[in-house]
C-alpha cells in the first residue's frame, strides 16, 4: 500500500519522526473510520520499538475503534494486546 506521503514499507515508517508518523497513521485511520461511518479518533503519541509501533490514545473509546479496524491493509500490521496505564502526580 502506498500512502500520500510515499511511505511504502515498515522500515520507512519507523524512520519517520514521531510527529510525522502520527500524522500519517492518523490520516489513514480516520479515513478508514469515515468509510465505516465511525467518529474520528485522536492519536496522542506513538512508541516505536524494534518489532512494533504502539499507538497511544487519550480515550478508551478511541483505542476500541482502533482495534476494530482491519490493520492488514497497512502492510500486514496486526493488533497486539492492549496496554493501559495510569499517570499519577
Amino acid at each position: 500500500m502506498r500512502s500520500q506521503s510515499g511511505i511504502t514499507d515498515n522500515k520507512q515508517l519507523c524512520e519517520l519522526s514521531e510527529m510525522a508518523a502520527i500524522v500519517m497513521i492518523q490520516g489513514k485511520v480516520n479515513g478508514w473510520l469515515k468509510d465505516e461511518g465511525k467518529p474520528d479518533v485522536r492519536i496522542i503519541g506513538i512508541q516505536k520499538t524494534n518489532r512494533m509501533i504502539k499507538l497511544k490514545c487519550g480515550m478508551a473509546e478511541d483505542a476500541t475503534h482502533l482495534t476494530e479496524l482491519d490493520w492488514t491493509a497497512l502492510k500486514g500490521a496486526t493488533v497486539a494486546k492492549k496496554t493501559y496505564g495510569i499517570v499519577a502526580h
